[in-house]
Formats: C-alpha cells, structure tokens, sequence
C-alpha cells in the first residue's frame, strides 16, 4: 500500500509535469471523476458492505466452508461483470447529459473534452468493479499484499504509458493509460483466486437464499446510490465541488485535483491501510460477540489516528505553497498553478484529520453489519455541502475546498457519536488521554509558529526549522505525556537492540 501510495503521487507528477494545470486536465479530471463516481457509487458500498461479512458469515478461515465460498465468489463474479458492463454503457449513453449537470459552467471547448474523454473511460467500470470484488475477496482471506498490489500494477502502468506517449500524442493518451493497468492486474488476481479454489467452473448460486442475504446488506448502500461508502462519498463530495469551480478560470479543476492528490498521500500511507486490515477483523470478533473488545480497538485507532494525522494536517496548513512549489513546480506546472493549487491543499487541511475518521469507521459498521449507519451520516455529509456551497462558493475560489473539510468534519463528528452508541463509551480514548494529546498539539503548534516569527524573508528554508521544530517538539511531547506512546517506543527501541546485538554476535 505504501508503493500504492507513492505510484498514486508519481502519477500526479507525471500529469503536472506533462499537462499542467490547463483546460486539458480540467476535462480528464472531471470525466474521470464521473466514471469513478459511477463506480464507487454503485460497486464499492454495496461490495463493502457484503463481501468479507458474507465470507466469514460462511467462515472465510475453515477449509470445510471452500464449496460454499467458491460458489460465492464465482456467482459475485459474475453478477459484478454484468452489472458493470450494463452500466458503462449506460453512462456512455449519457455523457452528455452527465457533463451538463454536473459542471454547467464549463466553456464549450472543455466540455467537448470531457465528453471525448468519458466515453472512452466508461469501460473503467467493468475493469475497476472487478478489481474492487477480486480485492475485498482477497482481504477477507487473508492476502492484503496481492489485494493492494492492483492499484500499484494501475499506478505503474499509467505513469509508464503517459511519459512515453504523451509528448507525440498529447492528451490522447490518458484514457488508455487510465484502463491498461487495471487489464494487466485484473488476470493477476483472477489467477491467485483460482489456485485459491474460489474461481472454479462452478454453477452460479441464482437461489433466492444467496440474493436474500446479499440484499440484506446491500439494500441500504444500493437504495441509497452508494452515497454510503467511503469512496461514494469522497468521489460524490468531489465531484460537486469540480463543478462549482468550473465558473473559475482554467486550471481550477486541475488545481482542486491535483491537491486532492497530495493531502490524500497521509491517508493513504496511514487511513487506508488501517481501514483495509480492520474491516475482516471486526468481522470476525462480531461474529464472536466480542463488543467489548470491539471498543477497546476504536479507541486505540482514534488515539493513534489522532497522534498520526495531526502533524500532517498542520503541516499541510502550514506549508502548502513550499509543498506545492517543491513537488509539482516543473514542466508546464507554471507559478499561477502553484498558487491556486496551494490555496486549495491549505483548506483541505483539515479533512486530512475528519476523512480519516471515516475512511477507518465506516468499515467498522460494514463489519458490524449496519451500513445504514454510513448512508445517514454520508448524506447528512453531501446536505451540509450542499447548503454551504451555493453561500460561499462565489465569494472566493478558496471557500470551495474550505466547505468540504466543514462537511467531513460534520462526517467524522456524527461517526464517532454512532459509534458510541453502538458500542459504548468504551470506542473513545479516556479523557486524561485527550487532555494530554491537546497539550501536545498546543505546545508543539505555538513553537512552530514563534519560529516563523519575523522570518519571512528566509522562506523556504523558514518553512523547514518551523516544520522541523514542530514534529521535533510534538513527538517528543507525545512520548512524554502519553502511556501508550511510552510503551510503543520502549518496545521497538527493545526490539531493535535485540537485533543489532544479535547481528553483532553473528
């Protein structure tokens, strides 16, 4: 995942480096965020919220349950591939209509793009849908590398094929860079599953049994269009805001996507891989009825999600334009994108800490099969966006991505409280354990700032000592003051001793 992550930031730097923030990337950015939107939508909710609890329902861990996984997994693959295919077509049938609802300010050139580019990458759907199945399948067996392996195989491909062809065929290229690598990994783990036993030529299981108790946890991420998931969210929250910044100059889109890209990079190293590993191990204690320790897990992730993702929201904060500058200033990626891609990564800061929270705990419903918990909270999510846009969004570029981080707050606020109340108040860290965490984010926030003091002229390298000086005080504070911190560095510092001294020996 953390190759995932980086392959993921490589691609960005391709585009910026090869396209900039133009019309171009503008049309790409928003096509493809209405095919993944149709994606994630439909395919990740509802798959999310079936596949790893049916598979430990049937007991994904016993070699006497293989016949009836197998027969799972070859009818959801099935049913998947058909679905997808049907609804490519669907969206292909209705691109123009999708572009003119979604970004009704676009001017006349960029829309043709948009149109050009999203018929072509509606056959993403099938390709990605199969790909999420084949994933989720893998997860709840056990085999997280081959399942994150996907999306490193996609990353490669894409920044491969861009920077070979791109200079002689322009932005031609990014549909089929955009499906080649998911061809290539798609037959991949298609293999891995066979040898698995869990695709064989089997007859599909068309009983009303298997449909009854995939609709049982499905019905309410499908009733709802996905809107229950993290991805349908995240993809649906943001592709409203690409269509607001469409009434903004040229390079708007291109700038909101570009800083998605970047504040989404300590998620993915940190969220992600939490929220893939914590979804089958829920499962399974649910099936147990171990709610107690169910509880006790929620509040070590929040603690440590809190330790993790607050220094990198506010260095986010801090420093967008020097991170901007530093990554993406090359190639066509001039001083006017620098400035308008900064902006948006500053007031996306805060969503680097709120999306977390939901990216980690609507897993934790899936598991705990209540996904009409994540569908409240996601539309109460889009409903506060959606009232604070229309206000703020013409007064300044900057209030665009300001009213998304204000909306996943609301998110990660209304999650924690449902957790609470599913759980116990067990789910959240102890009060002393808070108390402590914000003397260290206030400690280690005021050096910071004081070392900014009169220093503006000495940018970047200001930027830097600040930046240095807070993680520096930060994370010696937390050690400090937190107990479980304390017992997590003791132990590594333990364990790597034992390892030198035992290579020393040798």
């Amino acid at each position: 995942m953390l190759l995932g992550a980086a392959t993921g930031y490589a691609r960005e730097l391709v585009l910026a480096g090869a396209f900039g923030a133009s019309g171009e990337i503008d049309a790409f950015y928003l096509s493809f965020g209405i095919v993944q939107t149709a994606h994630d939508l439909l395919f990740v909710g509802s798959l999310g919220a079936t596949i790893v609890p049916l598979l430990h329902t049937f007991g994904a861990e016993r070699a006497d349950s293989l016949p009836a996984r197998r027969r799972f997994v070859v009818t959801a693959t099935m049913l998947v591939g058909l679905v997808a295919t049907a609804l490519a077509i669907i969206v292909w049938a209705m691109m123009p209509t999708l572009v003119k609802v979604c970004a009704p300010g676009l001017s006349e050139a960029v829309a043709t793009d948009v149109i050009h580019f999203g018929t072509s990458l509606v056959w993403l759907l099938p390709a990605t849908a199969l790909t999420t199945l084949f994933a989720l399948v893998l997860n709840a067996h056990g085999k997280f590398v081959l399942a994150a392996s996907a999306y490193l195989i996609n990353n490669s491909v894409f920044c491969i094929l861009v920077l070979v062809f791109a200079p002689g065929m322009g932005a031609r290229i990014l549909p089929l860079a955009s499906v080649a690598g998911l061809l290539l990994a798609i037959p991949i783990l298609a293999v891995r599953l066979a040898r698995m036993n869990l695709l064989a030529p089997v007859w599909p299981d068309l009983s009303r049994s298997f449909f009854s108790g995939l609709w049982r946890l499905a019905r309410m991420p499908l009733l709802s269009l996905g809107i229950g998931s993290t991805s349908g969210l995240l993809m649906v929250s943001h592709l409203i805001i690409r269509g607001y910044a469409a009434d903004y100059p040229e390079g708007s889109i291109a700038a909101l996507g570009y800083a998605f890209r970047i504040y989404e990079v300590p998620l993915s190293l940190i969220a992600n891989p939490v929220a893939t590993l914590i979804l089958p191990i829920v499962a399974s204690l649910h099936v147990a009825g171990e709610v107690e320790q169910i509880g006790r897990l929620s509040s070590q992730i929040l603690l440590w999600g809190l330790v993790l993702l607050f220094p990198a929201a506010m260095i986010t904060w801090l420093n967008a334009d020097l991170i901007v500058t530093l990554l993406l200033r090359h190639g066509n990626f001039d001083g006017d994108a620098v400035s308008v891609t900064a902006a948006a990564l500053r007031a996306f800061a805060p969503a680097v800490m709120s999306e977390a929270v939901f990216v980690v705990f609507f897993r934790f419903f899936y598991a705990l099969q209540k996904p009409g918990r994540t569908v409240g909270v996601s539309l109460a999510t889009l409903g506060a966006l959606l009232l604070l846009l229309p206000v703020t969004a013409p007064t300044a570029f900057v209030a665009i991505p300001l009213c998304l981080s204000a909306a996943f707050t609301l998110a990660a606020g209304m999650l924690v409280s449902l957790l609470v109340h599913d759980v116990g108040w067990n789910a959240l860290p102890k009060f002393s354990e808070i108390t402590r965490w914000v003397v260290c984010a206030l400690l280690s926030s005021t050096v910071g700032k004081l070392a900014l003091w009169g220093q503006a002229s000495a940018y970047p390298w200001s930027q830097m000592t600040a930046s240095a000086l807070f993680i520096l005080v930060y994370f010696s504070s937390v050690v400090l003051l937190l107990p479980d911190c304390q017992r997590v560095v003791f132990v590594a510092a333990k364990k790597i001793m034992r390892r030198r001294s035992g290579v020393g020996e040798a």
